[in-house]
């Protein structure tokens, strides 16, 4: 009976001396684990941002029956907001973008016709505008800034008014007129990111929103009716700063914003 003990203790000492050993000749496990690295930032998501500029409009207020050309050239300060949605696909960016402006872009001048000092007088100004665009785009440089070209739909309210104040005969004749008009615009444009959430961007679009033509009364003169046409063609270039968000966080996604991680 002794001797089974002292053999059962001898068997076990020497199954914990193996098992010991085996032990000793695996490597240790780690004690940290570091975590992979983060994915680029993407451009994917929705945004919103302010921006504001400058606009320039082609010369207009051109009269022919006075043999009078282009006689003004509007320009002018603008401010809005914009929000959109961009898609990335490797280095291709390409999203919808929406915006509303505020703008003084404006002029007005006059010209004298004879030595009577008869003069003819034309203004313009477009009171505000908005573009809806589709933009596409490639990353350059890095993951941060975006070189796009933009283009779609322009709409704005523009107010036109001439007169022809005629010495000679003491007569005026004066029109005004205020239309929205739609049309078309294109441009580029450059967007840097300075946080996964915060961008800038500098624009420059070119529009067309078409031209029109006043009517002025006929005077006593042999020049038949007068008429004066305006052009609203023109440029702006503006700097805005954008916020992006992530959609689920508006319906209920939750998840980090575009770009976080």
């Amino acid at each position: 009976m002794k001797k089974s003990w002292l053999a059962a203790l001898a068997g076990l000492a020497l199954s914990t001396s193996v098992a010991f050993a085996a032990d000793l000749g695996q490597p240790a496990a780690p004690l940290y684990k570091a975590p992979p690295p983060p994915p680029p930032p993407s451009w994917t998501g929705g945004y919103i941002g302010v921006n504001g500029g400058w606009g320039w409009s082609q010369n207009s207020g051109r009269s022919d029956e006075l043999g009078f050309g282009n006689i003004i050239k509007p320009n002018g300060g603008l401010a809005g907001g914009q929000i959109g949605y961009n898609w990335q696909s490797g280095i291709v960016v390409y999203g919808l973008e929406t915006d509303i402006q505020w703008a003084d872009i404006h002029d007005s001048g006059s010209a004298i016709f004879d030595a009577l000092g008869s003069t003819y007088t034309a203004s313009q100004k477009l009171d505000w505008f908005g573009t809806a665009r589709a933009r596409l785009g490639i990353t350059a440089w890095g993951d941060n800034t975006l070189l796009y070209v933009t283009g779609g739909l322009i709409y704005g309210q523009e107010k036109v008014a001439a007169s022809f104040d005629d010495h000679l005969t003491d007569l005026t004749s004066f029109n005004s007129s205020s239309m929205t008009r739609t049309g078309g615009t294109v441009g580029v444009g450059l967007e840097y990111r300075f946080t996964p959430a915060v961008s800038g961007k500098i624009e420059g679009l070119w529009y067309d929103m078409g031209s029109t033509t006043l009517g002025l009364a006929s005077t006593a003169r042999d020049i038949g009716p007068i008429d004066a046409h305006f052009r609203f063609q023109g440029a702006i270039v503006r700097a805005g700063l954008n916020w992006e968000f992530n959609a689920g966080d508006f319906f209920g996604g939750g998840g980090p914003g575009p770009g976080q991680y």
